[in-house]
């Protein structure tokens, strides 16, 4: 990043056999990762992608200023030798796609990042609060350029919809499948059961379709789920990871399979 710096909330480590324990991600078994910070940074939203020559690349987000200032929350990027230890973060680029839209801050979060059929890698997330937008390196993630317009969500004025946390994969076919934290802006919405996880389909990693319902929703009396990560086993089979919102802000880390052969 240059000018020294610092984050808070520090980005950590820890390991699992299949995705899904996560007993040892008990404090004595976390790992620092060299990302650490103050308490004004809140640190987070690590996504990590072995790159081709062995190297880790990670991409985060954080504020730089402490809000309610400009850049409320950007997006970093660092690189690891093993995967665990970072180097330092460097800035990733931002645009008008990210501002608010009282445009008097920007928002980029949550991050994830694939590596795209044509061997570039690609970063999605979420922009200016309730859209999805994308970049694109063809270096390793040393340099990014932001794709013009958004992967889902509206350009101008008050989207109907909100399409939150990306979760991006790419198909043997070379297809794209995105997972999303979707809601509409309606009455009941900040209410009970507004989010829940929905996909989309893309052909070029550009331009996405929604795909008719939804794939998971919150049970009752659950505020919503967000958050979706997906992954291939070792069975074939894609488990996923989400989380599920409950009363006083916090959540609860749920899982569900999808079955071999199928990912949405």
């Amino acid at each position: 990043m240059g000018g020294g710096t610092v984050f808070a909330s520090n980005i950590v480590y820890a390991e699992s056999s299949d995705g899904r324990d996560l007993s040892k991600t008990v404090p004595t078994n976390i790992v620092g990762t060299g990302i650490p910070g103050d308490s004004q940074s809140f640190v987070s939203n690590p996504a990590v992608l072995l790159r081709d020559d062995g190297m880790y690349l990670l991409v985060f987000e954080a504020n730089t200023v402490p809000p309610p200032n400009q850049k409320d929350r950007a997006l970093f990027s660092a690189v690891s030798e093993d995967g665990i230890t970072f180097g330092a973060p460097a800035a990733l680029p931002d645009s008008s796609l990210d501002q608010s839209p009282g445009g008097e801050s920007l928002f980029q979060s949550v991050p994830d990042v694939v590596r795209l059929p044509d061997g570039s890698i690609g970063l999605y997330y979420v922009a200016r609060g309730n859209a999805v937008a994308s970049m694109k390196s063809d270096d390793g993630g040393m340099t990014w350029s932001q794709d013009a317009g958004y992967r889902l969500g509206e350009m101008f004025g008050r989207s109907e919809a909100a399409y939150v946390d990306p979760d991006v994969v790419v198909q043997p076919d070379g297809s794209i499948t995105m997972y999303v934290a979707y809601s509409e802006f309606e009455p009941r919405c900040g209410g009970l059961g507004c989010q829940r996880i929905r996909t989309a389909q893309s052909d070029d990693g550009l331009g996405f379709t929604m795909a008719p319902g939804d794939l998971l929703t919150a049970p009752a009396g659950k505020l919503g789920l967000v958050d979706p990560d997906v992954y291939q086993d070792a069975d074939g089979n894609w488990p996923m990871l989400y989380a599920e919102m409950v009363e006083g802000h916090s959540v609860d880390l749920r899982s569900a399979i999808l079955e071999a052969g199928n990912t949405g």
